[in-house]
């Protein structure tokens, strides 16, 4: 028997709202994974443009989280190009920890994110990419570009405290 969750008499979350919340759910699910600590900005107030602060071996990193149904570039390299605000990058420009953009990507059909199928099994058809914010960039850029050769895994997030300890100066 297959139980189905409605919202009864509700019209439940609006499109871009289960995007948001999905991608910060990607994202969280990735740093269990990996033993990683990650501390998220509430809905509605991420005003620094930053959605969520992982807890590296030194320090934070700040991530902004994006969640699309946009496709690659069909010609190598294959890639994403997302649009960024001016307002997104000065914020970004000042924070004092390395900014990283986590780009999920996921199906059209919004039924077709998690597949509950397979028995004991359960399978997300998306898929995470990165890329981190080069704030000495000039002028400022109009978006960034997100290469699918930068997937987002476990062993993402090592590296990513790297480049924070490298950041610091340190080993």
């Amino acid at each position: 028997m297959t139980a189905v969750a409605t919202s009864q008499g509700r019209k439940g979350l609006p499109p871009t709202t289960r995007q948001e919340r999905y991608g910060i759910a990607y994202l969280g699910g990735v740093c269990a994974e990996a033993g990683v600590g990650l501390g998220e900005t509430r809905p509605g107030e991420d005003h620094y443009g930053i959605d969520a602060y992982l807890h590296m071996s030194r320090g934070m990193v700040s991530v902004q989280v994006k969640c699309t149904t946009k496709q690659f570039t069909s010609q190598p390299p294959k890639h994403i190009t997302w649009g960024i605000t001016e307002e997104w990058w000065d914020k970004w420009c000042l924070d004092s920890a390395p900014v990283f953009v986590l780009l999920v990507q996921i199906p059209n059909d919004g039924s077709k994110w998690i597949d509950h199928s397979q028995t004991d099994l359960t399978l997300h058809n998306t898929a995470g990419y990165w890329v981190q914010i080069d704030k000495t960039m000039a002028p400022k850029p109009k978006s960034v570009i997100l290469p699918r050769s930068q997937r987002f895994t476990k062993d993402t997030l090592g590296e990513w405290d790297l480049i924070h300890r490298k950041g610091l100066g340190l080993p």
